[in-house]
């Protein structure tokens, strides 16, 4: 009995140590994206990429 337990409490704290949390999944599709800078920038227009900008 004591090896099932020590077995599923090993599982258990492996897995909890190996999943990413939301907050982490979040900066690294920033990092792969430019960075926090370029993100902020391509949502609120600032910066010289224009890419927000149309003269109509």
């Amino acid at each position: 009995m004591n090896r099932h337990l020590s077995l599923a409490l090993m599982s258990a704290v492996l897995l909890h140590g190996c999943s990413a949390t939301s907050e982490s999944v979040i900066e690294d599709a920033a990092d792969a994206l430019g960075g926090a800078e370029a993100i902020a920038a391509a949502n609120t227009g600032a910066g010289d990429q224009g890419a927000m900008n149309h003269e109509t």
